[in-house]
């Protein structure tokens, strides 16, 4: 838990300019609309022949074409949220047995909320996302993110630890690629809290990352991979195109159970 003395965060409204994630008085505030562009780029590894992931993309463009993808969306309450999610499951899916409110809570985390760990004095900072998709006003499910930063200034290290708590899809439209989407908008949130990070830092600074995983239920594998290499090629970008070449940015580190 964290303890009661505040700290300054290391990230700020002007570390994030130019991206697509923004901090703001409500805290990380993300947008985004997934195409099948984005997916044919972005996807790393949904399967080995090309053609069936080729036909497999064709099929959810047929479908889908954008999914619009929110972070914290407070004109969408979390108990509308819920409740339209639910209702799905219980039509749909009755014997399922997810809790939604093993992630949704009562409301948002809409605060970017900063301390000094009671135990090893390191700061610690970070915020709850929860990544809502949305196919025009149609809910379609959402994807719940945790990121934490944990810096120890006299090593001048910096931890990014990112984890995902639960991916849920509306219980009516399975197997239609929204996992795919929810992957990529997370996959971008999390780059740009890397290069936030990157141009925070202090010189000489070393930033590793973390992306923990609790596997429940099948699918989830294809959604953490996607993360995965999403935050890697940003790391080799910042590595071999960044101008700050006294900052070591690490490839990320995989910690998933079952």
């Amino acid at each position: 838990m964290p303890s009661t003395k505040r700290s300054r965060p290391l990230l700020k409204p002007e570390h994030f300019s130019g991206l697509r994630t923004q901090m703001t008085e409500k805290g990380l505030s993300f947008a985004t609309n997934v195409c099948a562009e984005d997916r044919s780029q972005e996807i790393w590894r949904i399967g080995t022949d090309e053609q069936i992931v080729e036909d497999y993309l064709d099929k959810i463009e047929r479908l889908r074409p954008v999914t619009s993808v929110h972070a914290n969306p407070i004109q969408f309450s979390y108990v509308r949220l819920r409740r339209e999610l639910r209702k799905a499951q219980i039509t749909y899916r009755p014997k399922e047995e997810i809790s939604l409110t093993y992630a949704l809570g009562k409301k948002y985390d809409l605060k970017w909320s900063s301390w000094v760990d009671s135990d090893d004095g390191s700061r610690v900072e970070g915020q709850g996302i929860v990544l809502v998709a949305f196919d025009k006003d149609e809910v379609l499910g959402f994807l719940d993110l945790s990121v934490f930063l944990t810096r120890e200034p006299e090593r001048k290290a910096i931890s990014i630890f990112h984890e995902l708590v639960l991916v849920y899809v509306h219980a009516g439209i399975r197997k239609q690629g929204l996992g795919i989407d929810l992957s990529i908008a997370c996959g971008q949130l999390c780059q740009d809290v890397l290069v936030a990070c990157y141009r925070a830092a202090p010189s000489g600074a070393e930033i590793s990352s973390t992306l923990y995983a609790d596997f429940v239920y099948e699918g989830g594998e294809h959604i953490f991979n996607q993360v995965t290499e999403a935050i890697d090629f940003q790391a080799e970008l910042l590595r071999d195109l960044g101008r700050r070449p006294s900052i070591t940015v690490k490839n990320i580190e995989k910690d998933a159970c079952y």
